[in-house]
Order: structure tokens, then C-alpha cells, then sequence
């Protein structure tokens, strides 16, 4: 199962978005799942489409040039989500945990990146462990509903 916008950089894999939501209209639940839902898949189909490191890869640098293609992705995949508000209060208030953790990932991948670009090998896996418990609480936060899988 793969968690909405899932980043899989050779060490970790991160979900993206986040920040309070912006959009006027109050969504019912059935139309913001759905809505949220072919938002998540299709940026997890453009990230997917970026080629990733090869595990194990010693170059730091092709790190480093993924995070450059797949961050604008998910800060694209960011400003769309954040625009969706769901009516149903409970909802709402998981759904602003989980884009707050999602942009916590986005953070943490651009860590990476930094990271990366210095040849610092120790901060790249740390910034990508980061990611990767940044997405299990992410997913945790939002339960079941849009984006869960």
C-alpha cells in the first residue's frame, strides 16, 4: 500500500503536502474524499514517473537532482490539497494533521536534497529517516479516508 504522494528516495519513502486549508467552500465528505482523492493520484502518477536512485547508490548527486524534480511536485500537490475543506469538524481536524505532517515530509525531502548537494551522506540519511516517520504519523493522523492509501 502506497500512501498518497509517496517519494520513494532510495533510503525512505515520504508523503507530501500540507498547511492549514485555504478554500472557501466546505466540502461534504463523499466530495471531498473523492476530490482528495484523484488529487493524491494524480501526483502520485507524475512522482512516480520521476526515474529514483538506485538503492544502494553512492552518487549523491542523482539524490539530489530527484529531490530538485520531485519537490515542485509535491508543493504543487500541496497548494491543490490545501484548498479542500471538509464540512464534518472531526474530518477537518485530521485532515490539517495530516497535511501539517505531509508538510513536515516535504521539509525533510528537501533536507535530503541540501544534504545531498553538501556530499553530506550522514544528514541525507538522517533528513530521509525524518521522512519516513514523518509519513507513518501522517498516515496515522488521517486514519481511513482520503489520501489513506
Amino acid at each position: 500500500m502506497r500512501p498518497c504522494f509517496v517519494v520513494p528516495v532510495a533510503v525512505a519513502a515520504v508523503a507530501f503536502g500540507a498547511g492549514a486549508c485555504g478554500g472557501d467552500d466546505k466540502l461534504p465528505k463523499a466530495e471531498f474524499v473523492s476530490k482528495a482523492n484523484a488529487i493524491c493520484a494524480k501526483y502520485e502518477k507524475k512522482i512516480s514517473a520521476v526515474p529514483e536512485p538506485s538503492r544502494g547508490d553512492d552518487n549523491l548527486d542523482r539524490y539530489a537532482d530527484y529531490v530538485d524534480k520531485v519537490s515542485p511536485l509535491a508543493k504543487a500537490a500541496h497548494a491543490e490539497m490545501s484548498d479542500l475543506e471538509p464540512e464534518d469538524g472531526a474530518l477537518a481536524k485530521k485532515w490539517d494533521g495530516y497535511l501539517e505532517g505531509v508538510r513536515t515530509g516535504i521539509d525533510d525531502l528537501e533536507a535530503v536534497g541540501e544534504k545531498a548537494e553538501d556530499d553530506d551522506r550522514p544528514g541525507a540519511q538522517a533528513a530521509a529517516k525524518r521522512l519516513t516517520k514523518n509519513d507513518a504519523d501522517a498516515k496515522s493522523v488521517l486514519g481511513e479516508g482520503a489520501c489513506a492509501n
